[in-house]
C-alpha cells in the first residue's frame, strides 16, 4: 500500500503538470504496448518503451509488434498500475497488479522493476496465462480469448482477466456507468456521509445476472455515459446524466445486466489524495468485497449497449 501511495502522489504531479504543458488531445492518446520473444527461453516481455522494445530486437529477441494500446488518459479519475519483476534465474519477466503478488516474489529474489504501463479500467480484457512445465516463460498474456481457450485445453493454467488494454473513445461512447449520486443532485448536502445515501441501492448476483435494486425514492442511482462520468476527473459535470429513484420507473423495480466471460471485476483501492484499482481476475475474488450493498460514489457498474456487464468495479 505504502509503494502505491509513493506511486499516485508522484502521478498526481506529473499528471498536473502534463495537464498545464499539454492540450487535452495530447493527453487521451493510448499508447502501443509492444511484444518480444526470446528464442533462447521461451520468454515473453511487453514494454510501452519503443526503445527498450527496439534495443532489445537489436540483441537477438524476436519483436513481435504492437499487443495492445495501454490506458494513458490523464483524465482519468482512477489509476491501474501494471508493475513488472524480472526473474534472475530464468530471465522471465512477469507482469502483475497484485501488489501482494508483486512484493512477495520481490522477496523471493525477482527484481522490482516498477510501474511500466497502465490498464484501463473498461476495455479490452486481457487474459492471463500460467505453464507450470516450462522453467522460463511460464507466463502468458493475450487479448485473444480463443487463444487462451487453446492453450488451457493444452494443459495451461488459465489465470483469467489480469489487466485491461485502452478501447478506441468511440467503442467507450458505447458504455454507460451506473453510480450513487451525491445528495447536491437533489439540492441536499454532500458534507457527510451519512448525509449521502437514505434508503440506499442493494446488489445481488444469481447465475449470469447482476441485479441492481434502488430501495424507494431516494437512492439516487444514477445512469450517464461512462465518457461523460470519468471526462476530466469530475464524473458529475453532465447533463445527460439520469437519476433512478423511483421503483415505478422500473420494470419490477429491479434493474438486471448479464456477466460474461469478459466482464472484468476491479476492486478500487483508497489512497490519499486518490484511488488506485487492481483487476482481481475473477468473480471470487470479489467475496472480500461487500456485494450487497453499492457505496458512494466509488462502486461503479459499466455496461455495454447490449446489457452485458462490461466492468464491476468495487471499494475494498
Amino acid at each position: 500500500m505504502r509503494e502505491h501511495a509513493r506511486r499516485w502522489l508522484l502521478c498526481a504531479v506529473l499528471a498536473f503538470a502534463a495537464l498545464v504543458a499539454l492540450p487535452q488531445a495530447a493527453l487521451a492518446e493510448a499508447k502501443p504496448v509492444w511484444r518480444l520473444y526470446n528464442q533462447y527461453n521461451g520468454d515473453h516481455m511487453w514494454t510501452l518503451d519503443k526503445a527498450e522494445y527496439d534495443k532489445l530486437v537489436k540483441v537477438g529477441w524476436t519483436g513481435e509488434g504492437r499487443a495492445w494500446q495501454a490506458q494513458a488518459r490523464a483524465y482519468s479519475s482512477y489509476q491501474g498500475w501494471v508493475m513488472r519483476l524480472y526473474n534472475p534465474w530464468s530471465g522471465e519477466h512477469l507482469f502483475t497488479m497484485d501488489d501482494e503478488e508483486y512484493d512477495r516474489l520481490g522477496k523471493a529474489g525477482w527484481r522490482q522493476e516498477g510501474t511500466v504501463f497502465e490498464s484501463a479500467e473498461a476495455g479490452t480484457p486481457v487474459w492471463r496465462l500460467y505453464n507450470k512445465w516450462l522453467t522460463a516463460g511460464t507466463h502468458l498474456y493475450t487479448t485473444n480469448k480463443a487463444e487462451y481457450d487453446r492453450l488451457v485445453k493444452l494443459g495451461w493454467t488459465g489465470e483469467g482477466i489480469r489487466l485491461c488494454a485502452e478501447l478506441p473513445e468511440s467503442q467507450l461512447k458505447q458504455f454507460t456507468s451506473y453510480y450513487i449520486g451525491p445528495n447536491s443532485l437533489v439540492g441536499g448536502d454532500d458534507g457527510s456521509r451519512s448525509g449521502t445515501l437514505s434508503t440506499g441501492v442493494s446488489a445481488s448476483i444469481r447465475g449470469d445476472t447482476l441485479t441492481l435494486t434502488p430501495k424507494g425514492d431516494r437512492a439516487l442511482l444514477v445512469k450517464q455515459p461512462y465518457c461523460d462520468f470519468h471526462r476530466n476527473g469530475h464524473p458529475y459535470g453532465s447533463e445527460n446524466r439520469t437519476i433512478i429513484n423511483s421503483a415505478g420507473e422500473l420494470n419490477g423495480g429491479k434493474l438486471s445486466f448479464r456477466l460474461t466471460e469478459s466482464t472484468v471485476y476491479i476492486v478500487r483501492h483508497p489512497v490519499d489524495p486518490g484511488f488506485w484499482f487492481e483487476v482481481v481476475g475473477g468473480r471470487e475474488k470479489l467475496e472480500k468485497v461487500d456485494i450487497k450493498g453499492i457505496s458512494w460514489p466509488h462502486d461503479e457498474l459499466i455496461v455495454d449497449a447490449q446489457g452485458n456487464v462490461v466492468s464491476l468495479c468495487l471499494m475494498s
